[in-house]
């Protein structure tokens, strides 16, 4: 099963090297793209009435990977954390398959981990929220996350 590692991970790490240079000469509006996407996530958050898309059932998988998916994609302390990785394994030499492997499997398992703990306790504690606390949530979460976006915007042009 895990046989496809070795294989794919020098493919990620050359890819990545090869879009890094795009990356960083593209900083700016890479930075203001994905702070204006976290902006606007804020502003639907704040939006949503979730007492209606509890009724309604509103919320499907696809729907919810795509947006997570969008989230980390968008974020660029993710794209440069990753660049940070990878620069402190040697970027400017030839990526090694094994190295490559470790980087992406500690990327995988770190990622699937914090999902693991994130999805568990949203499930211990899903009885335990009213309609009201999940509403009050979501101003606070989308008002954070709108913060979040501004800051990024920001430090994009200073």
């Amino acid at each position: 099963m895990w046989m496809w590692i070795p294989a794919v991970s020098p493919c990620a790490m050359f890819g990545v090297a090869a879009l890094s240079g795009f990356l960083l000469e593209h900083q700016r509006p890479v930075c203001t793209a994905g702070g204006l996407f976290i902006l606007i996530l804020g502003a639907l958050t704040i939006q949503r009435n979730t007492a209606k898309d509890a009724e309604a059932g509103a919320v499907s998988l696809p729907g919810c990977f795509a947006s997570s998916f969008m989230i980390a994609a968008a974020n660029p302390a993710s794209i440069l954390s990753f660049f940070a990785a990878m620069a402190a394994m040697g970027i400017d030499e030839t990526p090694r398959a094994w190295d490559a492997a470790q980087l992406v499997l500690g990327i995988a398992l770190g990622t699937a981990a914090w999902w693991l703990l994130l999805s568990g306790a949203a499930s211990l504690l899903r009885r335990k929220i009213t309609p009201g606390s999940t509403e009050t949530l979501n101003h606070a979460l989308g008002i954070l996350l709108m913060g979040f976006g501004l800051y990024t915007v920001i430090r994009a042009w200073c």
